[in-house]
C-alpha cells in the first residue's frame, strides 16, 4: 500500500480479453508474503479489456481498489503531459543526443501545451523552440488521461495540423512522436493495448500523400530506433 495515499500497489495484465489481477503487493492472498514480490497471485478478473465496453487500465485499477478499500477516494489519473514529464523525457529522451531532444521539444509543443513543454525541459529554449505559443482550440493531448487516449484523439490532432497548413513532414513527426511516447510506455509496462497512433484513417488525408511510417520517415526524432 502506498503510504502517501493509501492506494494498493497493483499489477494488472490482459488475459483472454479481460483485466486480470496479477499481484497486489502487501497482500498474502494476492502475491505471496506481505511486502514480497514473489508468489502466485490468486485468480481475480475485474472487467473486459476489449470492445466498446472495455475498461481502461485506470478504471480497472479503481475497481480493484474499491474491492479492498471501498471508502477510498478516487485517484486522479495521470495525464499525457504528466507522463511525458515524469516518464518519457527522463526515461527515454534524456539519453538521446541534444539535437534529438531539441527536435522532440519542438514537436511536443504541437501535442501538449507549449508552456508545459518549456517547464519540462530544463535548458533554455532556442529561438526555433520559443516561437510556439499556446493556440486556443487546438486539440492538445496533454490534459487527456494517459490510459484513455484513443485513435480518434490522435486523428483529430493530426487532421487539425493538416487543415492548418503544416507540411506532411511535420504532420508525420507529430504522429510519430505520439506513437513513440506510447511505444515507450508499452515497453515499460505503463500502457497496454494497441498504440493509439499506430493506425490512423481520416477523410482529411484522402487525395493527399499518405503519412509515412516510422521506418519510411527519415525523421530526426528518432534516427536509431524502429517504432513498433
Amino acid at each position: 500500500m502506498d503510504p502517501q495515499n493509501g492506494w494498493l500497489d497493483v499489477d494488472l495484465e490482459i488475459e483472454a480479453g479481460l483485466w486480470k489481477v496479477k499481484r497486489v503487493r502487501g497482500r498474502q492472498d494476492f502475491g505471496g508474503q506481505a511486502g514480497s514480490d514473489d508468489g502466485q497471485t490468486s485468480c481475480m478478473w475485474v472487467g473486459t479489456a476489449v470492445g466498446p465496453k472495455a475498461l481502461t487500465r485506470d478504471e480497472a485499477l479503481e475497481v480493484v481498489q474499491k474491492i479492498f478499500h471501498p471508502g477510498l477516494q478516487r485517484r486522479k489519473a495521470i495525464t499525457v503531459a504528466e507522463y511525458v514529464e515524469t516518464k518519457f523525457v527522463p526515461g527515454y529522451l534524456q539519453s538521446k543526443s541534444a539535437s534529438t531532444r531539441m527536435s522532440y521539444r519542438s514537436i511536443l509543443k504541437h501535442i501538449i501545451d507549449p508552456e508545459a513543454v518549456d517547464r519540462i525541459f530544463t535548458h533554455p529554449a532556442s529561438g526555433e523552440a520559443k516561437r510556439f505559443r499556446f493556440i486556443p482550440g487546438w486539440p492538445y493531448l496533454g490534459e487527456l488521461p494517459f490510459h484513455e487516449v484513443r485513435p480518434t484523439a490522435v486523428q483529430t490532432l493530426v487532421a487539425e495540423a493538416i487543415e492548418s497548413g503544416y507540411s506532411m513532414h511535420t504532420v508525420s513527426q507529430i504522429r510519430n512522436a505520439v506513437r513513440m511516447i506510447f511505444s515507450f510506455a508499452a515497453s515499460e509496462g505503463d500502457f497496454h493495448g494497441e498504440n493509439p497512433a499506430r493506425r490512423l484513417d481520416w477523410p482529411g488525408l484522402r487525395g493527399r500523400s499518405s503519412l509515412r511510417t516510422g521506418r519510411e520517415l527519415p525523421s530526426v526524432l528518432d534516427p536509431n530506433r524502429r517504432i513498433a
